[in-house]
């Protein structure tokens, strides 16, 4: 998978979410010739997956669009901590699942996405 496209409606604001609050980096930014803005944010070290922040037409219903993402954490509590410290406000906190701990929370046009701490799989 190489990219996933994201529908907002104000760029500006989904780029400063995803790289001051979510903790993401920008990927590419660029305007091209037809002047439609190129922009990906991607997760820091990475090469691939890059989320394509595509700008939502004027007047658009983009809610429940998107199915939201699910971002791997080794320590979801903590995880949940520094995102609350940043701004992030959580429809829900690290909650015990049967496949792990997840906490779920909403980007700035209701786009839902999940931290997930996965429980280990037993060897056998």
């Amino acid at each position: 998978m190489q990219v996933v496209p994201l529908k907002v409606h104000d760029l500006d604001r989904a780029l400063a979410f995803y790289t001051e609050k979510v903790g993401l980096e920008v990927g590419m930014d660029f305007t091209m010739e037809n002047g439609y803005r190129w922009l990906t944010v991607k997760v820091p070290g990475t090469e691939y997956p890059e989320i394509v922040l595509m700008q939502a037409e004027e007047g658009e219903d983009i809610s429940g669009q998107m199915g939201g993402f699910v971002f791997h954490s080794d320590d979801c509590a903590a995880t949940h901590q520094e995102l609350v410290k940043r701004g992030i406000e959580f429809a829900e906190g690290p909650t015990k699942q049967m496949w792990g701990i997840q906490a779920h929370f909403k980007d700035p046009d209701g786009n839902g996405h999940l931290i997930v701490q996965p429980t280990p799989i037993p060897e056998q």
